[in-house]
């Protein structure tokens, strides 16, 4: 084929591509290149009609193999592009750069509009590719050539901002170049602005800053910037808050840095770089508790500042707070994780070493644990500092094997090494080779001769060597003293100080005032803490005292900081805050559930607010876990004995004397229970059960009395239970007292006294326990009570005159002691009203006053109500009674008043009101009203169809009801011919004759001696009746 023929079938191609016939042009364009494989036309033709008939790859290796023809063509070219950029590959991007290179070259002399748009389609490029270099250098190139061309500042300006956010993305990860160029934009685009000061050239100058701060080599030039800045605008603080954190994060204490922080200080207070700045400057002067504070507040504020973590965790190392410089160690390396800063793996290392140390130096086993797993993963592991941290580790561990051979291997290599030394006094003095360790000790000092921890472990050597080392001021004393004052922040050695100044100089405001201190440095130091509270309470400074309990408790929950909690519920118990008290030593348990002092302890506080079943447990709890502790026993019976369980309780008290025969406490304590069941049994007209319990009390409370004469209350308590008998039958009584109580006879262990003798040997208890205590109103009134009781059982006219003279006396004695006892009140006019006295007008005296100083006074009105009855003033008595009854409706001898005066009226009541008084309780004169009223109804035979006799006798089944009171009455009181005449009646009425036999027979046998011969009489035909 011709050249004519090559041309005419490319013009052939050329039409068919024009007239979108590609396969035609395909077919053209392939004759041509058998006659001219190197014929560019067609190779070009062939890539355009393949990328219409979507052929990619065939159309760009058309143009490639065009392009190579003919490099500095550009239709190839051109070609190539569109096809890449229409195919959006990542092969095709990275052929792009190549394409947009190549067409540069091909425009920049030709079509400088062409070059322009390629140019900024590579730039693009470049920026999504991130490689900012080349953006960069592109850029600037482009921005030459604008300047070359004459284009106005404006639009220069507007380049070099946009050369700015391209380049913006993480600028300091970025090539040296690409930073240079960086800070050529920005210093063009600022010097370009028309408008200066203003807003746009303050927010792009402070832009500026922050990007210079990235760069740590750019220091001057970011010096410079900020200074130029502040001139500018003196309002603003962000170019200090950029200067601060350039000084922070490379670590510079200049004079220059720590004005810097006083200024952005001063422009805003509350700045958290600022704080973290005059923290630092606060550090410099060893001002640690400022620097500390002002680091902590500025930390909250300025979080990314890492290094500042680092000032914050080396301040809390100082002051010994090892928990809280680790936690700060923490934050500062989670920081350094989630950022790639310059400088991270430095202050990762110094971070790690410095929690490293604060973890061996809080001695914890499990953070002895983690340090060492850090000291491995530092480099330099085998430096001498490290090694002897490795070994303090594994002598918090306990492997002292290990910590031994480490502190053997370092003095071998490393004896100019003061931490050599350190470590090895620490092994010497775990294993309490005390010489060994003052003389290890001694060569760190030596080398670091103004380190007050070494001097502190040298006091301590000094103080567990004995107690002649203790009391040598030039050792122990000194040393510690010395300490002190080179780490005014280590609690230990003010503990210790005080542990001198107590235990040896014995100066306890001193020791308190080095404890204290000791606590104030170390708020979890419970040694310290404890010591200082003790010491306060017994100086008598409480308030000090519960400053301490209230700081420690209020930052404590339940279960930690358990020495407070319970010194703080003691203080409770002592002012009678039981309820507080109660809180504050059940959380002290739940720190120590087998601690039997905190369950006594809890026990005390139930106790005193009444809660006798919860402190039961309590005091249960405490003897199982403390079987060997008597208190506890006895608790638990006095509790069991204030809730009246009594026979348990002397079941306890009698366990405690089994292995304590001479615990007075507990022999009371079995005195007081048998009293209460003796009381108990006569209530329930139990005699003989009543005598039983009566002898084992005064048993019980003679062998008390033996062992503490000195003690009133167990003489009262005597005195008590020979009183209490006073209602039995004199030929019931015959009671076994100690020979100690009647020191008559020393040779007979026991003498048997008859109701009278129990009586009397009650008064002389009285009046013994009278000389112990002579201003006791309840003595005094006891006493009176007694005579009264005596007058009672004596026959004697003579004697029961001087018995109720005695009487009298005393009982006005307790009263001018205690006027404000109603009880005292009561007993004087119960004595005043008796047949031997009969002084009514002093017995409604008072009455009265025991009503009026106590109201709630059922006793005094009823009491009140006799008197009125006995005066035969029957409406006063009955609004008496009635007062008492609303007061207490269930005390039975108003009852029996109200029954009294119904009788006295006449009233169909009266009846009924009897039996209700045997239906309350066991009552002597109740009883016999009923029974006498019962046997009256049955007497009268003409009523036996009436409603009342249905009502009263049958339907309330009074024959059987009176039977049995009156056989209780009979058995308390055997001198009453008339109750045993009643009773014998009622019996034959039951059928029961033998029963009946008895009673007539006893009441015969009473009235034999009687001047009524009418009577004897009777009963004599009664008892005859019923042999019959």
């Amino acid at each position: 084929m011709s050249n004519k023929e090559v041309k005419a079938t490319l013009k052939n191609a050329r039409e068919a591509i024009r007239n979108k016939e590609f396969k035609e042009a395909l077919k053209h364009c392939k004759a041509v290149l058998k006659q001219d494989k190197n014929n560019y036309n067609a190779w070009v033709f062939i890539g355009v009609a393949a990328a219409e008939l979507e052929q990619p790859d065939q159309a760009k290796t058309a143009y490639k193999k065009a392009t190579e023809l003919d490099p500095d063509q550009l239709l190839a070219w051109q070609g190539l592009l569109n096809l890449c950029e229409k195919n959006d590959t990542s092969d095709n991007k990275h052929e792009l750069l190549g394409i947009y290179q190549k067409l540069m070259k091909l425009y920049e002399s030709s079509d400088k509009q062409k070059w322009h748009e390629v140019c900024l389609k590579l730039v693009d490029l470049y920026h999504q590719e991130k490689n900012y270099l080349e953006v960069a250098k592109t850029w600037s190139r482009l921005i030459q050539l604008k300047q070359h061309d004459g284009a106005s500042k404006q639009e220069l300006h507007q380049m070099w901002r946009k050369m700015i956010q391209l380049l913006a993305d993480k600028v300091e990860s970025q090539d040296n170049e690409t930073q240079q160029l960086l800070i050529i934009a920005f210093e063009d685009v600022l010097a370009s602005m028309d408008k200066i000061p203003s807003d746009s050239h303050q927010k792009l100058s402070t832009d500026y800053v922050k990007f210079l701060s990235k760069l740590p080599h750019e220091g001057n030039k970011l010096k410079l910037a900020c200074e130029t800045l502040i001139t500018q605008y003196p309002d603003s603080s962000s170019s200090l808050e950029v200067l601060a954190m350039h000084f922070i994060q490379t670590e510079c204490f200049s004079e220059e840095a720590l004005q810097c922080y006083s200024r952005l200080n001063k422009t805003v207070p509350t700045n958290g770089l600022g704080l973290i700045g005059v923290g630092i400057k606060a550090m410099q002067e060893k001002k640690y508790e400022e620097a500390a504070k002002n680091l902590t507040k500025g930390l909250k504020q300025a979080h990314s500042a890492t290094i500042a973590w680092f000032y914050l965790a080396e301040i809390q190392f100082r002051m010994h707070k090892y928990e809280a410089t680790i936690s700060s160690c923490r934050s500062g390396l989670a920081l350094l994780e989630s950022s790639g800063h310059y400088g991270n793996a430095q202050q990762k290392h110094k971070l790690l070493h410095l929690q490293a140390d604060a973890m061996i130096k809080s001695g914890d086993a499990s953070n002895a644990e983690k340090a060492f797993d850090i000291l491995e993963q530092l480099p330099g592991s085998n430096e001498p500092t490290l090694l002897a941290l490795k070994g303090q580790a594994c002598l918090n561990k306990g492997l002292m094997k290990q910590a031994s051979q480490i502190a053997t291997d370092l003095v071998a290599s490393c004896p100019d090494v003061a931490e050599t030394w350190e470590l090895q006094g620490l092994v010497s003095y775990t294993q309490k080779d005390y010489i060994q360790a003052e003389q290890s000790f001694q060569k760190a000092l030596k080398l670091k001769a103004e380190c007050g921890i070494y001097y502190y472990y040298l006091g301590l050597t000094y103080w567990f060597m004995g107690e002649v080392m203790r009391k040598d001021k030039s050792k122990t004393a000194t040393h510690l003293l010395k300490a002190a004052k080179l780490d005014t922040y280590n609690g230990r050695t003010f503990c210790y100080l005080g542990h001198y100044y107590h235990d040896i100089v014995q100066d306890k405001n001193r020791a308190r005032g080095c404890y204290k201190k000791a606590f104030e440095l170390n708020k979890s130091d419970e040694e310290a803490g404890a010591a200082a509270v003790d010491l306060s309470v017994e100086l008598g400074d409480m308030e000090t005292a519960l400053t301490i309990l209230r700081t420690v408790t209020d930052q404590s929950s339940a279960g930690t900081a358990k020495w407070a909690w319970l010194r703080r519920g003691l203080y409770y118990m002592r002012i009678n805050q039981s309820s507080s008290a109660v809180a504050d030593l059940q959380a002290a348990l739940r720190a120590d559930l087998k601690d039997s002092n905190c369950w006594e302890c809890l026990g005390e506080a139930y106790l005193s607010r009444g809660g006798y079943t919860a402190a039961l447990k309590a005091f249960t709890k405490a003897s199982e876990l403390n079987p060997n502790s008597v208190y506890n026993i006895y608790k638990i019976a006095a509790i069991k004995q204030i809730i009246g369980k009594y026979a348990e309780a002397v079941t306890e008290y009698k366990q405690i004397i089994q292995n304590s025969k001479k615990y007075v406490p507990a022999l009371k304590g079995l005195g007081e229970c048998y009293l209460m069941m003796t009381r108990s049994a006569l209530d329930d007209c139990l005699d003989g059960r009543a005598l039983d319990s009566a002898e084992e009390a005064l048993q019980y409370l003679a062998r008390a009395v033996q062992c503490r004469p000195d003690v009133s209350c167990l003489w009262k308590l005597i005195g008590d239970t020979c009183t209490v008998l006073h209602v039995l039958s004199p030929a019931k009584v015959n009671i076994r007292v100690s020979a100690i109580l009647i020191g008559q006879d020393e040779k007979r262990n026991v003498h048997y006294l008859d109701k009278n003798e129990l009586l009397r040997l009650g008064g002389r208890c009285y009046g013994r326990a009278l000389t112990l205590m002579s201003t006791s109103a309840n003595l005094w009134c006891d006493l009176g009570v007694n005579y009264y009781r005596q007058a009672q059982a004596t026959a004697e006219g003579n004697i029961v005159s001087e018995l109720l003279e005695k009487a009298l006396l005393c009982l006005k004695k307790s009263v001018m002691l205690d006027s404000k006892n109603h009880l005292h009140w009561n007993a004087l006019g119960v004595v005043a009203c008796y047949k031997g006295i009969a002084n009514y007008a002093l017995a409604q005296h008072a009455f009265i006053k025991s009503v009026q100083v106590e109201q709630n006074n059922v006793v005094a009105w009823t009491n009140l109500g006799a008197t009125y009855l006995k005066n035969e003033n029957i409406e006063l008595a009955h609004e008496a009674f009635k007062v008492a009854q609303s007061l207490e409706p269930s005390y039975v001898i108003c009852w029996i008043g109200q029954a009294l005066i119904a009788e006295a009226v006449g009233s169909y009541e009266t009846m009924d009101l009897f039996r209700h008084t045997t239906e309350l309780g066991v009552n002597t004169e109740g009883a016999k009203g009923y029974a006498h009223w019962v046997c009256s109804t049955l007497q009268d035979k003409s009523n036996r169809n009436s409603e009342l006799y249905k009502y009263n006798i049958v339907q309330m089944n009074a024959i059987s009801a009176a039977q049995v009171v009156m056989s209780k009455y009979t058995e308390r009181i055997q001198s009453d011919a008339t109750a045993f005449t009643m009773l014998g009646y009622l019996n034959e009425y039951l059928n029961l004759k033998e029963q009946a036999e008895v009673a007539y027979h006893r009441a015969f046998l009473l009235l034999q001696n009687t001047e009524d011969e009418e009577k004897l009489k009777y009963a004599q035909r009664n008892w005859m009746r019923a042999l019959w």
